[in-house]
């Protein structure tokens, strides 16, 4: 070590290579040097008897240079090195013989291949995050310029909005400075990073390293910025006029009159950052502040109240980061972190911390409206010790919590009403309370040790990964009740025209159904631990060729379900290989094998608990199948129930009089006599958690100083993916030829098919029975094509091209087979399938600092999954007119299995017999976006005025956005070549406007 150390503690990487003369020889005992030249940060080694030089443990604050000098050669430097969270770089120089006085050889740069692993990944530099247009500055919505990485097509609307590698959003991980940053219950970021934050960003793809782990799909690991020597900073204003300019979506809400309704959106954005030093090369601060409001109008339509109305749905985001950096001396170095994210959307009053609100959706009105709130804490401590010249320690403690109360109502004390008019055929609105309850805490605690060891041609790592997740969550429906009620009289409303509350029900109506929850809602829920080992040696067999030798242990606790045993052969071995094709290392072929075990994903157990029940009709039937083989005989009926949610239902003479509910004696009986529902029960046999094979080749080329391009081909092989089975489901269905309902046959009844359930249907019992098992399977192949050049000359641009096929029989952990659990059928391309994908992101700057920054994406079309109808209750629209309504809704579309949980979430209804899953496509979709950026400097101030367009040319897109399945267009009703039914696009043209001062 030589004077001061850099300040490994921001986040670490390291830096090797080999020192060599002209005519290729290794040079040993050179004296090689690494400085930071922002934190003013040292170190230096002296090269091996084979010439190699390595430091194991550099921060990523700040840029680098790397010198080398001998006596009798010239001194060589590479310049303008910047590092990620845990990269690894190798910078190979070569030394020149004295023939002057000439003494340095500067203007070097650090190459822009990866050259020493066979990892498929891309990097999002400072540059780019600064001059990419975003909307609303979230670092999300520039991974879809990544290769392998699109728009998400999702269950719900809260969803991560990227799919890596087509696979389903939730199941990729999320890391900030290589700490764990997912929200454990579904899948996510726990804190938004912003872009201000942000110093660089990769996402890993394909056959990556050991150290990272718990997801078979792709990370996105961000590192975030650190103080340096040079006080620095930014305050910034964004403003989203919104609808007062931007163009309306093609299906905005219109007025009985056609008129389209330009509801009120716009968004306020402000925010600051500042780092620098407080103890000139030894201490270090950074700071960041990015508040967000959205002004959203909901719309209210209620032709029954004669009503159309605007109501505001405000939203919220409050996002702060501060980082402390501190080296106590050459060896010890610690690094705090805290996230703070105030995030969610609000009610009426604009209260609340952050979060958005379902209020004037149709005809809920405002007091049946709900809150979201989603708030994060994040407290993270790193501490980095040089144990020796050639060994390095790594401990990183975090503690975090994340809570989502996604539907806070209103006015927690009152009970949902539903009111129509005095036929009942026509809904004047929905007021009072939400119609359930969803309020999760996490609170995680992880802990790792990462050890690193040089040894000559190897750097052996190794580590431990502990994760501790504590959930609890309140859920179930309204415990206050909800009446669904019609008027005696319609001239008794007074309300009519404008919007309306529970006080202006008049209190003479007739209830015709009462539902709610059957027991007061306490918190339920249990640990999630998770373990990792992990160990990894790679070995530079020579000069160009560098061997990745890694093998990595998972356990999940989650895996034992209702099982008696743990899956304990998590055992994934990793192997890449980066072979220099040229001496100069500017040409590198890199591929890579792997097996990459994924975690549980929380919701998975927590449905098993909150949906069943130890009712005696359930535990009945339950038996049943244990008599019949489809349980295990030993199963503990009890250890795989609970009594979880339980809704009582009255109507007919059995409801109460309006407002006055039910007592608990009554609300017992209710349950002890209601339709048969659909339960859950924990796996008996324990789960297994999914895992992928990952095999890579590609080659890479420094085309110039500046420029690299690189081809990747990637396989994925899913294997042991999460999906439901019915395990009372009915028998097969083959539908007959002769049919006066559709050419492929006749629908089958409920109740036809519930006659062939094994355990029959039960009155306070169960229809389905439903179980997650992890059996699914997927399929990923794709050729991936990237050209980069980084900023010189005043340009930058970076295009990336990938074509891909991803497949799958199990999309997502609510997916379920059409009839009788056959997967075999379900085979089809995933929601998030591409078949063609350019991305283009690039930036010029004038030299009278003026940047104009383009982004495009050009998409092939979504696959259309053809569905019978909306859900699985209703017969197709061709029906003839001789089955009438009451009739219709005897039928669960063709199988007869009637509506499912999780229909809503995969969108996989019936199908047509004979109609494969996704065999069809939207059509091809283009957005481009536009920023023009103006910036006066003066000194080291400078001021920048900046106008970002989104969706350039207003171009319609039917597919590729960010949405939720059963919204989008993905879903068709019919048959192959039917008319496609377009109700959704992605958004029209839209402006943002900034401006920043910087120092």
């Amino acid at each position: 070590m030589l004077g001061a150390a850099d300040l490994r503690a921001q986040g670490t990487a390291s830096v090797e290579g080999v020192v060599k003369d002209t005519q290729g020889d290794l040079l040993t005992g050179v004296k090689v040097t690494l400085t930071n030249d922002k934190t003013g940060g040292v170190q230096g080694t002296i090269t091996d008897v084979g010439g190699a030089y390595r430091f194991t443990s550099v921060s990523t604050a700040g840029s680098y240079s790397v010198a080398a000098a001998i006596d009798g050669f010239k001194k060589a430097l590479v310049t303008d090195l910047v590092l990620r969270t845990n990269e690894r770089r190798l910078i190979n120089l070569e030394l020149k013989q004295y023939t002057s006085d000439e003494i340095v050889v500067i203007g070097e740069r650090a190459p822009l291949i990866n050259r020493t692993t066979g990892e498929v990944s891309s990097y999002i530099t400072e540059q780019q995050i600064e001059t990419i247009p975003t909307d609303g500055r979230k670092i999300s919505g520039q991974l879809y310029f990544v290769p392998g990485v699109t728009p998400a097509t999702v269950g719900y609307p809260e969803a991560p909005n990227i799919s890596i590698n087509g696979q389903t959003s939730i199941f990729s991980s999320y890391l900030i400075d290589g700490f764990d940053n997912n929200e454990r219950f579904l899948g996510g970021q726990k804190f938004d990073t912003p872009i201000g934050a942000a110093q660089n960003v990769a996402v890993l793809t394909n056959t990556y390293s050991a150290e990272f782990g718990r997801t078979s799909n792709g990370i996105v690991n961000i590192t975030t910025k650190s103080g340096t020597n040079d006080l620095k900073g930014e305050v910034f204003y964004y403003l989203r006029p919104g609808a007062a300019i931007d163009v309306p979506n093609y299906f905005s809400p219109r007025t009985v009159s056609d008129a389209v309704i330009n509801n009120g959106f716009n968004r306020n954005q402000a925010g600051f950052s500042v780092g620098g030093p407080i103890v000139r090369d030894q201490t270090f601060f950074f700071f960041n502040a990015e508040i967000s409001r959205d002004n959203v109008d909901g719309f209210i339509r209620s032709p029954a109240a004669a009503l159309e109305a605007v109501v505001p749905s405000p939203s919220y985001s409050s996002l702060f980061t501060a980082k402390l950096d501190h080296r106590w001396n050459d060896i010890h170095s610690t690094s705090l972190r805290g996230n703070l994210g105030l995030v969610g959307r609000g009610g009426r009053d604009g209260l609340g911390l952050v979060g958005f609100s379902t209020q004037g959706n149709a005809t809920t009105m405002p007091s049946a409206g709900f809150i979201q709130t989603r708030p994060a804490v994040l407290a993270a401590i790193k501490h980095d010790w040089a144990t020796s010249p050639t060994s390095f320690n790594e401990t990183r403690l975090q503690y975090s919590s994340f809570r989502w109360n996604y539907g806070r109502a209103e006015d927690g004390g009152q009970p949902q009403v539903i009111l129509r008019n005095a036929d009942s055929t026509s809904v004047l609105g929905t007021v009072g309370n939400t119609s359930f309850v969803f309020d999760d805490l996490e609170r995680t605690v992880q802990f790792a040790n990462t050890y690193t060891q040089s040894l000559g041609r190897h750097t052996v790592k190794g580590g431990v990964d502990l994760l501790y997740s504590d959930f609890q969550l309140y859920g179930g429906t309204n415990q206050r009740g909800a009446y669904n009620v019609r008027l005696k009289n319609n001239a008794d409303f007074k309300a009519y025209g404008r919007i309306f509350d529970l006080s202006d029900i008049p209190s003479n109506v007739t209830v015709d159904r009462y539902s709610v929850e059957a027991y007061s809602s306490a918190p339920f829920g249990v640990v999630q631990f998770m373990a990792a080992l992990f160990v990894e040696d790679s070995f530079k067999l020579n000069e160009r060729l560098t061997l990745n030798l890694g093998l990595r242990w998972d356990f999940d606790n989650l895996t034992k379900a209702g099982g008696k045993n743990f899956d304990l052969n998590n055992i994934a071995p990793r192997l890449s290989a980066n072979y220099l094709l040229t001496p100069d290392g500017r040409s590198a072929l890199r591929g890579g094998y792997g097996i990459f075990y994924e975690r549980i994903v929380y919701a998975v157990t927590s449905d098993a608990l909150q949906f069943t029940t130890q009712r005696a009709p359930y535990i009945a039937q339950l038996q049943i199948l244990k008599d019949k083989g489809i349980l295990p005989a030993d199963a503990d009926l009890l250890a795989l129930t609970r009594n979880g949610d339980a809704q009582a239902i009255f109507a007919g003479a059995n409801v109460p009089a309006y407002l006055q509910g039910k007592t608990q004696s009554q609300i017992d009986t209710a349950l002890a006599t209601s339709p048969a529902a659909e339960w859950r029960i924990q796996n008996p046999n324990g789960l297994t958690n999914p895992y992928s094979h990952q095999f890579s080749l590609g080659f890479q080329q420094q085309v110039t100083d500046d420029m690299a391009f690189a081809v990747d081909g990637v396989v994925l092989l899913g294997q042991d993916l999460v999906r439901l089975i019915d395990l009372n489901a009915p028998s097969p269905y083959e539908t007959s030829a002769a049919s006066k309902i559709g050419e492929n046959g006749t629908p089958r009844t409920i109740a036809d098919a519930d006659l062939t359930r094994p355990a029959g249907v039960a009155i306070g019992g169960a229809r389905q029975i439903t179980m997650s098992e992890t059996k699914g399977e997927s399929r990923y192949y794709a050729l991936m094509f990237n050209l980069k050049k980084i900023l010189t000359n005043n340009y930058a641009f970076n295009i990336a091209y990938t074509l891909s096929w991803g497949l799958s029989n199990s999309d997502g952990i609510n997916f379920r087979a059409q009839d009788n659990n056959d997967f075999s059928r379900e085979w089809g391309y995933t929601f998030n399938d591409r078949r063609h994908v350019v991305a283009l992101t690039g930036s010029y700057q004038f030299f009278t600092g003026t940047t104009l920054s383009l982004n495009a994406l050009i998409q092939s079309g979504q696959a259309i999954n053809r569905t019978v109808g909306r859900n699985n209750l209703e017969l197709p629209a061709a029906t003839p007119n001789d089955i009438r309504e009451e009739e219709r809704k005897k039928f669960g579309n063709y199988y007869g299995h009637g509506e499912q949980y999780g229909d809503g979430f995969s969108g996989n209804l019936d199908r047509y017999p004979g109609v494969e899953r996704s065999s069809e496509r939207l059509p091809a979709t283009a957005q481009f976006d536009l920023s023009f950026a103006q910036r006066v400097s003066y000194e080291r101030y400078g001021i920048e005025i900046r106008a970002d367009v989104f969706n350039l040319f207003n171009v319609t897109n039917y597919s590729g956005y960010f949405g939720v399945a059963g919204e989008t267009n993905r879903a068709q009703f019919g048959r192959p070549g039917d008319a496609i039914n377009y109700r959704s696009a992605g958004p029209a043209r839209q402006y943002q406007f900034s401006a920043r001062v910087t120092f």
